[in-house]
């Protein structure tokens, strides 16, 4: 029987502002600390209302928005890896990329969506901004559009939508008992236009239309 590769425990911070980013790392936090591995979460923006939903023994958190909370975490936990959302309107992230550079410290960006992928690494900007040392994007599309950006230096790897993923299956359970012959139900799924950009005023459509 062939033996079992043992990854050593490591110490993660995770740092995401949007909901998006940070439903991914609300995901993946149980298994990360069931796997023996330690996490801080550094909650920020709209993504403090989803980490107020993780309920895991042990998880550190840290508080701030400024670089002084920042430096306080890396000096105090001593990570071995940084791991990020990639908040289009936000520069808390980006943040981290370039004090973990500084620092010494990897860092991990997921890409929790199929657009905006210039917006989401500051490309554009009139400064360019610091890259993470790896993307993680959620399929062969997304690394291809990734990949044919002259400013991504970083490694891109395609690893899914761990919170698409979680609700697909809750959603197959829901229905393993379902009668065949009952109402159709259908899901529609939007981006939060409305309170995002304000609505069909603003850009002609929003998930109310």
């Amino acid at each position: 029987m062939p033996s079992r590769t043992v990854i050593p425990a490591r110490r993660f911070v995770f740092a995401a502002h949007d909901s998006g980013g940070a439903n991914i790392l609300k995901t993946v936090a149980g298994a990360a600390v069931g796997r023996g591995h330690r996490l801080a979460m550094f909650p920020s923006g709209p993504g403090r209302d989803v980490y107020r939903e993780i309920s895991i023994p042990g998880l550190i958190e840290f508080e701030g928005d400024g670089e002084t909370a920042r430096r306080a975490c890396i000096s105090d936990f001593d990570p071995h890896l940084i791991v990020t959302g990639t908040s289009v309107l936000s520069e808390f992230e980006r943040a981290w990329w370039k004090i973990g550079a500084a620092g010494g410290v990897p860092s991990l960006a997921i890409v929790d969506a199929w657009g905006n992928f210039d917006g989401r690494f500051g490309q554009g900007a009139s400064a360019p901004s610091p890259l993470p040392d790896a993307i993680a994007v959620i399929d062969d599309w997304c690394r291809d559009e990734m990949r044919r950006r002259s400013w991504c230096k970083a490694r891109v790897h395609v690893v899914g939508q761990p919170h698409l993923e979680a609700i697909g299956r809750r959603l197959h359970l829901a229905r393993r008992d379902r009668a065949p012959d009952g109402p159709l139900l259908i899901l529609y799924a939007s981006h939060p236009v409305f309170d995002d950009w304000g609505g069909a005023k603003n850009v002609g459509f929003d998930e109310f239309t």
